[in-house]
């Protein structure tokens, strides 16, 4: 004789989760109220950039900046690797750069020269990685930016270039935007 049947096992189940969650199962997920903005990390090392996230270049020169990066106070080493795109270049800076961790600083100066080239915003992509003396070893990948020039005004002159709205059959609207298409 069962007391249970098992067809209703998984009607029972799914009662007894209904009252654990307080009767939320099956209602709509709720939507989400607490900002984590500044707060939270992703999984990975306990690096950051510190300070300064946005540096303002001249055009076609050479300048030299400093990267500030926030690293745990343990005995170890920084393995860092900078990348950029075409458009600016590291000067004097090959592959990857060790730094050593003595337990006692909680910063790491990075000293780059950058050399720019036209009026943009583009992005430095630092990929950073720490392995500490147990052999353990995290990393993160995070980016500065770089903005060359009048970026401001680079954006006023894209803001004139307004879209045409075209009108389609019915009530439909279509912006018409310009592009560019490379085939290779």
């Amino acid at each position: 004789m069962k007391i249970f049947p098992e067809k209703y096992a998984v009607f029972g189940l799914l009662v007894i989760a209904s009252l654990l969650t307080g009767g939320d199962l099956l209602a709509a997920e709720k939507p989400h109220t607490k900002s984590l903005a500044g707060t939270y990390q992703k999984p990975g090392a306990n690096i950051s950039i510190a300070g300064q996230h946005t540096f303002f270049l001249s055009e076609y020169s050479d300048q030299q900046i400093t990267v500030s990066i926030q690293v745990p106070r343990i005995k170890g080493e920084l393995l860092l690797t900078v990348n950029t795109k075409e458009e600016i270049k590291v000067a004097d800076y090959s592959g990857m750069s060790v730094y050593v961790l003595d337990g006692q600083a909680d910063q790491v100066s990075v000293p780059l020269t950058v050399s720019t080239g036209r009026s943009g915003l583009y992005y430095l992509m630092l990929n950073a990685q720490i392995n500490d003396i147990t052999g353990a070893s995290q990393g993160r990948a995070m980016g500065v930016a770089i903005e060359v020039g009048n970026v401001a005004a680079l954006n006023q002159q894209s803001e004139r270039a307004q879209p045409r709205i075209q009108k389609l059959s019915g009530s439909r609207k279509v912006k018409a935007l310009p592009a560019q298409e490379t085939i290779r």
